[in-house]
């Protein structure tokens, strides 16, 4: 099976004197789309007003958990009125200058179309942990990930 290949361009230039006194600005490009402008976390002497690479790390775990429920939820005839997640990252120090993502917990709200059921309610759930085994990023990272979904049924 031939993959598939995502690109993605980082850019970074001197703006100040050199040294340990850098900015940690830059601009992340997806060719022909959009760019973001990126930083350092503020922990770490970045830019708060811009994205850094631990919220963007989260950002793909919520994002591919989300496409994979939805996909999920359409084959099974279950329609989503509404996906929201409050997802969080916990960066962790293993060890001097070692740091890690040890957990990320996904918590979204997700509003179905329909009257609630015992089976419905039981099929949401199930889907949640077969988008978890299935959710590309999620396969990829060592990081501990935990669901803790709110369903609504309206």
């Amino acid at each position: 099976m031939a993959g598939h290949q995502f690109e993605v361009e980082t850019i970074w230039n001197l703006t100040g004197p050199s040294g340990m006194e850098f900015s940690r600005d830059h601009l992340i490009r997806f060719p022909g789309r959009t760019e973001l402008h990126g930083s350092a976390a503020p922990a770490f002497a970045g830019n708060p007003a811009n994205l850094n690479p631990e919220e963007l790390f989260v950002a793909a775990i919520s994002s591919c958990q989300m496409l994979t429920y939805l996909y999920l939820c359409f084959k099974n005839r279950m329609t989503v009125r509404s996906y929201e997640d409050h997802a969080a990252g916990e960066l962790l120090r293993e060890g001097p200058g070692n740091f890690s993502m040890q957990r990320v917990v996904l918590k979204p709200v997700i509003r179905f179309e329909g009257a609630e059921s015992q089976q419905t309610r039981a099929l949401a759930i199930r889907l949640i942990q077969e988008a978890h085994e299935s959710c590309f990023i999620a396969r990829s990272v060592k990081t501990k990930i935990e669901i803790e979904p709110n369903f609504q049924f309206l």
